[in-house]
């Protein structure tokens, strides 16, 4: 890690202007490009908090935090509905984010693009969601969105999902972060998505990437942060069953015993298509 840039790591949200110049957010050595407003604390939080704990200046860049208009389809209402929402959904999401990385010792940063369940009418079910294909435009659109956030002055590092369970989101945001780092030589990351690698073998993606050990404070850490997304926790349940039921044990411990069959930290890999730093 020692090209990083180092710096005081304060907990703030870095503001989306239209015209996507982010002189504050091109000040970060580690830009951690999440598709949802939990993805990156679900899956490699203890790792964002062992960088920041360093002095490692991170943003959490979430691409698919837009928010749509209603009406919604049949699908985002009964979505809203499950996690307690209603038509503020996308606000609240958002609120839930800040706190989160906050929590980190992070930046957060949040695009506007849309949500798969807003944009497209036809997912009317959870398992469209992965069954849906990859939109090149919109993948354009995001690495474009990327790049003006930064111009010519880069982080050292992009870290992203690598998109394992194949959420629609997932794959996009990885071919458009994949897309940046080719055009740009910069060293990518990829992580284990959770909740979808929940009580699968390990997956390999790519070399193990050189990251800080995390430590039992760290995932202390995040914990703490995804306790902060009240609304999603219900991704961490059996859909049979009432998730508020034993909540307090249950996310915490799905979170703490994937870490150990994981040697007790987070897969991360750095991707093939990276050149090392």
């Amino acid at each position: 890690m020692s090209s990083l840039r180092t710096g005081t790591a304060k907990a703030r949200m870095v503001n989306w202007k239209e015209t996507f110049q982010l002189s504050e957010a091109s000040m970060c050595a580690v830009l951690v490009v999440s598709p949802h407003l939990d993805d990156a604390v679900l899956s490699a939080g203890a790792t964002i908090a062992a960088l920041t704990g360093q002095g490692v200046d991170v943003t959490v860049c979430t691409v698919f935090a837009g928010a749509a208009a209603p009406p919604y389809s049949e699908f985002a209402r009964q979505f809203h509905a499950m996690c307690g929402l209603g038509d503020d959904a996308v606000a609240r999401r958002r609120e839930e984010d800040l706190e989160a990385t906050e929590i980190l010792g992070a930046r957060s940063l949040h695009l506007p693009f849309l949500d798969s369940i807003y944009r497209q009418d036809e997912i009317g079910s959870f398992a469209a969601l992965f069954e849906a294909p990859t939109d090149a435009v919109l993948v354009e659109q995001i690495a474009r969105a990327i790049h003006k956030s930064f111009g010519d002055d880069w982080p050292a590092e992009l870290w992203t999902c690598a998109a394992l369970g194949d959420h629609v989101d997932h794959r996009i945001t990885r071919e458009a972060v994949a897309r940046v780092a080719r055009e740009h030589n910069l060293k990518l990351v990829l992580w284990e998505d959770f909740p979808y690698a929940a009580g699968q073998a390990h997956a390999t993606v790519g070399q193990p990437a050189t990251v800080p050990a995390v430590t039992p404070a760290h995932l202390q850490q995040k914990l703490e942060a995804v306790a902060r997304y009240p609304s999603q926790l219900a991704m961490l349940y059996d859909p049979e069953r009432d998730w508020r039921d034993g909540m307090e044990l249950d996310w915490r411990s799905e979170l703490l015993n994937h870490a150990a069959e994981r040697g007790g930290s987070e897969l991360l890999w750095q991707a093939a298509t990276s050149q090392p730093q």
